[in-house]
């Protein structure tokens, strides 16, 4: 949410709503492979509790595989069809949310990705890779985001949270 006070306080309440859009259709867009991921925790803590390391990684790369292919689906969906969306969805005075979802939308993403190898770390008892992940994200998100924003408005807000995103996803992967 630190993106949204950042945007509040240089660009004014205004553009926030344009924000909030962008950021609730892809949380949306994010939370759905997400749901698949769910159940990884109590599946690999019994496998790390038979020290099973094989089945560990095997299931890392088959949950991984999955959770790409439908990411990457819906991230190029909404970055191809973002413009259409908001259109359709709120109209076209919203026309500057599109570039905001196409760039936040990215960012997602790519932290989706890293979300089998977050669930897995926790199932088998060390979730400090996903913990320093998460240090490294909060640190790195407002700071981008408020150096951007000044530069290049609310997309210099989406890009900093992106980069951001895209920094944590790598470290913890």
């Amino acid at each position: 949410q630190a993106d949204k006070l950042i945007v509040s306080r240089v660009l004014g309440l205004a553009a926030v709503s344009f924000y909030e859009v962008a950021s609730r259709l892809t949380s949306f867009m994010r939370a759905v492979p997400l749901v698949m991921l769910s159940a990884l925790i109590p599946a690999t803590s019994e496998l790390g509790v038979r020290n099973d390391r094989e089945r560990i990684r095997r299931t890392y790369l088959l949950v991984s595989k999955y959770v790409a292919m439908v990411t990457a689906a819906m991230v190029a969906f909404l970055v191809l069809d973002a413009g259409s969306i908001t259109r359709l969805w709120l109209g076209s005075s919203f026309d500057q949310s599109a570039l905001l979802i196409q760039i936040l939308a990215i960012g997602y993403g790519v932290n989706v990705l890293g979300g089998a190898a977050s669930q897995i770390g926790a199932g088998v008892g060390r979730p400090e890779f996903d913990m320093r992940s998460t240090i490294l994200l909060s640190i790195v998100n407002p700071t981008l985001s408020l150096l951007l924003v000044r530069r290049f408005g609310a997309p210099g807000a989406a890009a900093g949270t992106t980069l951001a995103l895209v920094i944590a996803a790598t470290y913890l992967l």
